[in-house]
């Protein structure tokens, strides 16, 4: 049983991750669906998104250079 319940939290969590890394692609994420996030996704979002854009950002300076 407790391992059932272990797994299920990791598919949850899974998912859970899965639906930041989507939003996280959009250059421009809808403002109506980040704010839906849960406090703890929001951060997790804040953070990988910031990170993609920076590198995107610096891809695209390097290569203009």
């Amino acid at each position: 049983e407790q391992k059932q319940v272990t797994m299920k939290a990791l598919d949850l969590i899974n998912c859970r991750i899965q639906k930041i890394l989507r939003l996280c692609f959009e250059r421009a994420p809808s403002k109506s669906i980040i704010d839906m996030l849960e406090p703890e996704e929001n951060a997790l979002f804040q953070l990988i998104h910031s990170e993609i854009e920076e590198w995107r950002n610096k891809i695209l300076t390097e290569g203009i250079e």
